[in-house]
C-alpha cells in the first residue's frame, strides 16, 4: 500500500494525529508509527550556571565578531579564550 505522502507531511501527521504512515520502498513497506499523538513540553526551571560577568563578556565576544551563529561562536571562543587577558581587553 503506497500513499503519497512526503517526508515532511508524514512527519506532521505523526506529531499533530498519531497516524500510521506507509512508505513504499522496493524491499516493502515501511510503517511509522507515533508513539503518543499529544506530548506535553514542559518547561524546565534550572538554575543559571554562568554569573553576569560571564554573560557580559559572552555578549561582547558576539558583538565583536557580527553576531554569529552559536556554532561559530564557540570556536572563536577558544581561540579568543588563549589569548592574554591584556590583549583581548575582554575582562
Amino acid at each position: 500500500m503506497y500513499i503519497g505522502y512526503n517526508r515532511k507531511y508524514a512527519s506532521w501527521l505523526l506529531r499533530n494525529y498519531g497516524k500510521k504512515v506507509f512508505k513504499s520502498n522496493k524491499s516493502g513497506y515501511v510503517v511509522y508509527q507515533a508513539e503518543s499523538a499529544a506530548k506535553r513540553l514542559t518547561k524546565r526551571n534550572r538554575p543559571r550556571i554562568y554569573g553576569e560577568e560571564v554573560e557580559k563578556a559572552l555578549k561582547k565576544i558576539w558583538a565583536i565578531l557580527d553576531f554569529i551563529c552559536g556554532k561559530r561562536l564557540v570556536t572563536a571562543i577558544k581561540d579568543i579564550v588563549k589569548l592574554p587577558d591584556q590583549r583581548s581587553g575582554l575582562l
